[in-house]
């Protein structure tokens, strides 16, 4: 299904130049014996390329058919991820050179109580997001959430997620919703409404390795790579917003 998505958008792109049928589509199939639902569902694609092209005149139908595509990879993804034997749906992996974390959708946190912690005390873990980022590419953002805050109180904000910082004993490292932690810093919200997880729940990808999309990296548990002394600083920011 992930081919099949590409593919829309590929041809999607060259539509104004060709249009799309269902011999096209399935000439750039991969070779194999196909059965009838494998042509009409090409001939059906095909259809849903050619009404979806006009981005002026899109039916609903297309988000739709967009979507149930990116539901099936992600329900294919959770499905890979569950054969291992070190990473689950219920941990969150965190990728080195801060990459960010691999947080899943339907990642419990109701075992943990919410919790409303000092602003001060909060670490983003994504320093490229700094305050020139958040000044000037997400201004607008940005000021929604904080006059939503504003407006409604932090029950309208949902709660970052976090752990206790690994190399700042007192800290904490905010591996969820670091555009949230932002908005509280610079409208200078001194209580950030926080999910803080336990260690047991953090893996680390190994090897430097790069986030792919649907890729299950290579993993060590935090427990185990603070045991074995790791190198955290390349996981963990320690520098404030600035």
């Amino acid at each position: 299904m992930k081919y099949k998505e590409n593919l829309l958008k590929e041809f999607i792109e060259l539509l104004f130049e060709k249009k799309v049928t269902a011999k096209t589509l399935k000439s750039a199939y991969k070779s194999g014996k196909k059965g009838k639902g494998t042509k009409r569902s090409i001939a059906s694609m095909a259809r849903e390329i050619n009404k979806c092209a006009d981005p002026n005149n899109r039916p609903a139908s297309c988000y739709d058919y967009w979507d149930a595509d990116k539901q099936y990879d992600k329900a294919k993804k959770k499905k890979k991820l569950k054969e291992s034997d070190e990473y689950s749906e219920s941990y969150i992996i965190v990728y080195p050179n801060f990459q960010g974390a691999d947080v899943p959708e339907d990642y419990n946190s109701s075992n943990y109580p919410l919790e409303f912690l000092d602003v001060d005390l909060m670490i983003g873990n994504e320093p490229d997001k700094n305050l020139n980022y958040f000044m000037t590419l997400k201004k607008e953002y940005i000021q929604k959430m904080i006059n939503d805050v504003n407006q409604y109180g932090l029950e309208r904000i949902p709660p970052v997620i976090a752990i206790q910082h690994p190399l700042m004993p007192g800290y904490y490292c905010v591996l969820d919703g670091n555009h949230r932690l932002g908005a509280f810093k610079i409208a200078k919200i001194k209580k950030v409404p926080a999910i803080i997880v336990d260690d047991s729940d953090i893996f680390l990808a190994l090897n430097n390795v790069e986030w792919f999309e649907g890729i299950n990296p290579d993993t060590i548990s935090l427990i185990d790579a603070i045991k074995n002394n790791y190198n955290l600083n390349i996981y963990f920011n320690i520098n404030d917003l600035k």
